[in-house]
């Protein structure tokens, strides 16, 4: 007799096999290959599925980034934007900051790390994205 799950692991469980389902292709087309997400109660009976699931745990125990970045039209990079939303970083993008001794002490989008002065800095609060401060040169 299987034992049942927590609410909170259950719900872990549903939500990956649905994001399996729809993001691999495979097994939407080949109904054998369900059969990879059969849960003993504890785990994945398939190690490399376990392992997927661990991954997708924790990614949705990690909070979204809350700092994000647009790359302003007088910057010398100002031509990334395109780039940064077609290789999916979008734009705005999450940032970090980072250590550096170069001046470039934002790490994310495609460029891979930004000056301040060309960048506008956004906060996400509520789901919506509000300017904190502005880059550029100064006036």
């Amino acid at each position: 007799m299987q034992q049942q799950l927590n609410p909170e692991l259950q719900q872990a469980v549903t939500d990956f096999r649905e994001f399996a389902r729809e993001h691999w292709v495979k097994l939407s087309k080949n109904p054998l290959a369900i059969a990879l997400l059969e849960f003993d109660g504890q785990r994945f009976e398939v190690e490399l599925v376990q392992l997927a699931f661990e991954a997708f745990q924790h990614q949705a125990h990690t909070p979204a980034p809350q700092l994000f970045a647009s790359i302003r039209e007088d910057s010398k990079y100002h031509h990334q934007i395109d780039w940064c939303i077609h290789n999916g970083h979008g734009h705005p993008f999450p940032v970090a900051f980072r250590a550096a001794l170069d001046g470039y002490v934002l790490a994310g989008g495609a460029g891979g790390a930004y000056r301040m002065v060309d960048v506008d800095l956004h906060v996400l609060h509520e789901g919506e994205l509000y300017r904190v401060a502005e880059g550029g040169k100064g006036k």
